[in-house]
């Protein structure tokens, strides 16, 4: 089994859940520690996936992570592979139960652990008064707060190949990684947060996953 270990390092705050949930992250685990979840950062890379794999090869044929055209029959806007055997995304990061296939799900050929805070520069809250932005002015009694991780601080975790992914798709994975970085996590991301470099380790191993993650 390959073994990627990936360092996400925070080139601006990152913004993580406060009072509101939503699309923010929420980093703090029972214990008190913090983490990025798997399930964020392999979203975050699987729509760059899609993006880069669809824009390159034409017609897509699935919006797992959403598809902004929704119709009056697909609300939700989310529409399975048109590929009964996975398109090259989908072989990477799995399918959702296909019912019209008497199928439930493809195996993702990926597995994506935890990212744990490497370099604890602690977690700050803030406060905000909500704007109008039609109108410039902030709304009375109108008041949230937002956690954020500052610039600096660096997250590790693991991306497990469950099968081999060939060249092609070890290129996309690399290409989709580093495009969320420039994507961003977390909110607030059109106010300059959550921005990112990311290092990949290409030889990393289970016995390293257990030591960082333990």
């Amino acid at each position: 089994m390959r073994v990627w270990e990936v360092e996400i390092e925070l080139l601006s705050d990152l913004h993580t859940a406060g009072e509101r949930k939503g699309s923010v992250i929420d980093v703090l685990r029972r214990d008190g520690k913090v983490y990025l979840p798997g399930s964020h950062i392999k979203g975050v890379v699987r729509t760059e996936a899609e993006r880069i794999w669809f824009g390159k090869n034409g017609k897509r044929i699935c919006w797992v992570t959403g598809d902004p055209y929704g119709t009056e029959k697909e609300p939700a806007g989310i529409k399975p592979c048109g590929d009964r055997s996975g398109c090259p995304v989908c072989e990477l990061f799995g399918v959702p139960e296909q019912e019209r296939w008497g199928e439930r799900y493809l195996d993702p050929a990926l597995r994506f652990t935890d990212f744990v805070l490497l370099r604890d520069k602690g977690v700050s809250e803030r406060t905000h008064v909500m704007i109008l932005r039609d109108k410039g002015s902030k709304v009375e009694g109108a008041l949230f707060s937002e956690r954020a991780i500052p610039r600096g601080s660096i997250f590790r975790g693991f991306i497990l190949m469950i099968r081999d992914l060939g060249g092609g798709g070890e290129r996309l994975l690399e290409g989709a990684l580093h495009s969320a970085a420039d994507y961003g996590f977390g909110g607030g991301r059109s106010r300059g947060l959550g921005w990112v470099r990311v290092r990949i380790d290409k030889d990393s191993s289970i016995g390293r996953m257990k030591e960082v993650l333990s």
